[in-house]
């Protein structure tokens, strides 16, 4: 009897301790909305621990930059100094939506980082690829100093991708530049090369139309992929969305150091 309690006993200190951790989690993410969407449900929240804005710049970030977002999911702004910020931002995002759809764009003052993370129907639009492409827009303003210039092109890019438009991808672009360039080098190489063994003119041809083929490749493969990205957008919509399996935060995002 004595060694059944004791087993009982050792199991059960673990999960208390779970527990516990839990809602300490719970407790330490308990802010209040500053605003609830009367149709969707869904709320917006700004968590300034640093002060980085001033309570002019949080009534604008929220009123001009924030609301339209709750169409579509809950919705957060979130200032640490931590040196973890993706666990430090999935962690908020879980603690206030739950796996629901929602997204939190975090300045992390110790890891010198923003991050932007999203779960449920708004991770189906603003993805691990969105997410990074949006830090990467926006970690300049951080670098100046304009925190709130930061947060509120982050919020209007995401609002943009929701809305089913366009943002700047300046790396993707120079990145199909610079593959387009390597493949025509090659290709200019193997005719130079075969030239050299008196090519024809039909092998020239040929040549030609496979360098065309091979930037077309690019260029379409680029066109298909942003098509399938809109018709997810415009198929996800707003309303509440499931968000994956729980145990945890499901969704993703990206980050960016300034």
């Amino acid at each position: 009897m004595w060694e059944h309690r004791l087993s009982i006993k050792i199991f059960a200190i673990p999960a208390l301790a779970l527990l516990f951790a839990m809602l300490f989690m719970r407790a330490a993410y308990a802010y209040d909305a500053l605003y609830t969407n009367p149709d969707t449900g869904y709320s917006a929240y700004i968590v300034d621990d640093e002060d980085l804005l001033t309570d002019e710049e949080e009534e604008s970030l929220l009123n001009d930059h924030m609301i339209g977002i709750t169409e579509y999911g809950g919705v957060s702004f979130y200032t640490t100094s931590s040196s973890d910020v993706e666990k430090t931002t999935r962690d908020l995002c879980y603690a206030l939506f739950n796996n629901d759809s929602g997204t939190t764009l975090c300045i992390d003052m110790g890891d010198r980082k923003i991050s932007v993370q999203s779960s449920g129907a708004i991770y189906k639009r603003i993805n691990k690829a969105y997410g990074s492409t949006i830090t990467d827009n926006i970690y300049k303003y951080a670098s100046s100093e304009d925190y709130y210039g930061c947060a509120a092109e982050g919020f209007d890019e995401i609002y943009t991708l929701l809305e089913g438009g366009r943002i700047a991808q300046p790396m993707r672009y120079i990145s199909n530049f610079f593959m387009a360039i390597v493949f025509a080098l090659i290709i200019n190489f193997l005719y130079v090369w075969i030239s050299k063994g008196k090519v024809t003119v039909d092998n020239e041809v040929l040549i030609a139309a496979a360098a065309g083929a091979v930037v077309g490749t690019v260029v379409g493969k680029n066109l298909v992929s942003s098509h399938k990205t809109r018709h997810t957008s415009n198929s996800s919509g707003g309303g509440h969305g499931g968000g994956g399996g729980g145990g945890g935060f499901s969704g993703g995002g990206g980050s960016h150091s300034f």
